[in-house]
């Protein structure tokens, strides 16, 4: 829904979509396999995108308050 509502309309960037989709599939392959073997560079790899990340919806969500 976050493409089809916000990307396609222009309202979020569609590199940050695609950043969630990866984080979304991790989630969801995560959830559900057996075991979860967690690399530890691979956790680190997500640590500054995600914080990036998190600051973009701030500022989007601050825009759409204004």
């Amino acid at each position: 829904m976050l493409h089809e509502y916000f990307v396609h309309k222009g309202l979020f960037d569609s590199a940050k979509a695609a950043f969630y989709d990866q984080i979304l599939e991790e989630r969801i392959e995560d959830d559900y396999s057996d075991f979860m073997i967690l690399d530890e560079a691979e956790v680190e790899g997500f640590i500054e995108p995600t914080k990036e990340y998190v600051a973009y919806i701030e500022k989007v969500v601050a825009s759409t308050l204004t």
